[in-house]
């Protein structure tokens, strides 16, 4: 068939007084520079609206979210007065909220490279000399220390010099079921788990842990473990859990399963947290059903003797220990009037790294803040910061080597610790210094094949390393009170 014509083209010029409309396209068929130009605009808006609060939205960040790090967009503007170094005793009163704020890349006060700070661990060393009563390690870190690593070979050294029974705090529910060996666990399985960190959709109150659990019809159940003497049985346990705005109209109630009868007990919950001694002593299994309101945190148990020294594991997966600054301050000093902690670890740092960082001064800051946070609830505790571990990574030319990053954010924990007043152990610099992981894993068996992790082997001998650290800062306190008191 033929095609019809085509109409002819109107080239005639637009009639007076109507004015021309723009057109949305270009003669080659594109967007029409009228039409893109509020497209960039608004572009350019939204990325300077992120820029600018992104400093503010970077402590909620988890570490997998953070780009680069943190700044001040209008330092240019506005400059921030240096901050003066404050004394650790000094500390309490003049930090009662977490500060959130842009931060130096680095602080007035550069630690020298050879401090340890023993000084700061004396109240902990004179303790260790009068070990008839009970002497108590609150043990923070990230996946380094997960499933009781590090600090179940610590814990047995020490109470093996120093007495004392017992794996110490014990969450209701493991981080990775069956991993760790120093308590067996089971559980109904209808738990909710939260940890600081990430969503909390029944809004919990975390526990010292970061963590809170709840169920409203559910048990949880542990088992002694042979793996080392201190425990393999519970001396003697402790309830801990919190409250909830409907235990009034529902009451919480706590079954303790024994092998000839159940025992019964009511979960008055008067304060944020709440402990209840379980009877009996010397205990090689425990079982303990909860009818509860189903926002009621309950926390964990503490298997502990009366005296010598127990060490509790507050493992956090994936937290560079920022994370800490959001378990409230009362939850903490209730925390402490019933565990009274002598010595607070805190072994985080690798899930800071960030790929092309070249400061880190920030971090430097705000785990300052994070010890100023713990000490204003746990005023008589000394602290301990433990640096990162070896980590190797692939370069650019294929080989592996120690990431750059780990010379850096041990000299921001180095600074931490010094700035603050705590003590700081190396373990970097302990396990050797550059190339340590990779002749860990490749020749010595004692790394994960991620040249980032110890296994289990690993650990025990990181924790041999700490326990010697320890040791010679007890021995130099111990040289120190002779000549005193000569």
């Amino acid at each position: 068939c033929a095609s019809a014509p085509l109409a002819p083209l109107d080239c005639s010029p637009p009639l007076p007084g109507y004015p021309v409309k723009p057109t949305d396209r270009t003669s080659e068929g594109g967007p029409s520079p009228v039409r893109l130009f509020p497209r960039a605009f608004l572009v350019l808006l939204m990325a300077a609206l992120w820029l600018s609060l992104y400093p503010l939205l970077y402590v909620y960040l988890p570490a997998s979210l953070r780009v680069g790090r943190s700044y001040a967009p209008f330092s240019w503007l506005i400059r921030p007065v240096p901050a003066v170094p404050t004394p650790k005793d000094t500390l309490v009163q003049a930090v009662q909220v977490p500060p959130v704020r842009s931060l130096p890349d680095t602080l007035p006060v550069e630690a020298p490279g050879d401090y340890r700070g023993f000084h700061a661990l004396a109240q902990f060393f004179q303790a260790l000399k009068c070990s008839d009563s009970q002497i108590r390690i609150a043990y923070f870190g990230d996946s380094s220390i997960e499933g009781d690593l590090l600090s179940q070979s610590l814990r047995d050294t020490l109470q093996k010099r120093f007495g004392g029974a017992g794996v110490g705090f014990v969450s209701v529910l493991p981080a990775v079921p069956h991993f760790r060996q120093t308590v067996l666990q089971e559980d109904s399985g209808n738990w909710f788990s939260y940890q600081v960190g990430i969503k909390n959709a029944k809004k919990l109150t975390p526990g010292i842990s970061g963590k809170a659990f709840a169920t409203a019809e559910g048990w949880a159940g542990f088992k002694a473990s042979s793996r080392y003497p201190g425990v393999g049985y519970f001396p003697s346990a402790r309830l801990f859990y919190g409250t909830s705005p409907a235990v009034d109209s529902l009451p919480a109630i706590a079954r303790v399963f024994r092998s000839s009868d159940t025992l019964v007990y009511p979960l008055p919950a008067q304060k944020r947290v709440n402990v209840l001694r379980v009877p009996g002593s010397a205990l090689k299994s425990l079982r303990i059903g909860f009818s509860l309101p189903d926002d009621m945190p309950v926390y964990g148990l503490s298997f502990e003797s009366e005296t010598g020294v127990l060490v509790d594991n507050y493992s956090i997966r994936g937290s560079d220990g920022l994370g800490l600054l959001h378990i409230p301050s009362s939850v903490l000093e209730q925390f402490q009037q019933a565990m009274g902690y002598d010595l607070v670890v805190l072994q985080f740092g690798m899930n800071a790294i960030t790929a092309g960082m070249k400061q880190y001064g920030w971090y430097t800051q705000r785990m300052t803040d994070v010890m100023a946070h713990l000490q204003t609830a746990m005023p008589e505790a000394d602290f301990l910061v433990v640096g990162v571990q070896d980590k190797a990574a692939k370069q650019e030319d294929g080989t592996m080597a120690t990431d750059p990053a780990i010379a850096k954010i041990t000299r921001a924990q180095r600074n931490a610790a010094y700035h603050f007043g705590a003590a700081f152990f190396s373990m970097y610099e302990a396990m050797g210094g550059e190339g340590a992981m990779l002749d860990w894993v490749e020749n010595r068996g004692w790394g994960s094949r991620d040249f980032t992790h110890f296994n289990a082997r690993g650990a025990e001998e990181a924790s041999h390393l700490l326990m010697d650290f320890l040791m010679e800062g007890f021995s130099e306190h111990n040289r120190a009170s002779i000549v005193i008191n000569r």
